[in-house]
């Protein structure tokens, strides 16, 4: 399963409303499909989420700007991802 979201710079909906219910829908995912392998590429999930950031070295110049984050950094590790 791929799900994909897109959440843009200047909003006309409620930001806080929608970030309450991506947290839901995560949960949901992660209690209905337990071995599935998450992955976000924003932060506002990572610590209410338990997901862990990958990559910390820069990506633009001194910036960290291609974010990587997952819920199952043993299988990225285990990989030897080169983020």
């Amino acid at each position: 399963m791929l799900l994909t979201v897109y959440h843009p710079p200047k909003p006309v909906y409620n930001v806080t409303e929608y970030i309450e219910r991506l947290r839901n829908d995560v949960d949901e995912l992660s209690v209905t499909y337990p071995t599935s392998i998450l992955i976000e590429l924003t932060y506002q999930l990572l610590v209410d989420c338990g997901f862990v950031q990958v990559n910390t070295t820069p990506t633009r110049g001194r910036h960290v700007l291609d974010v990587f984050i997952t819920n199952r950094i043993d299988l990225i590790d285990s990989l030897n991802c080169c983020c």
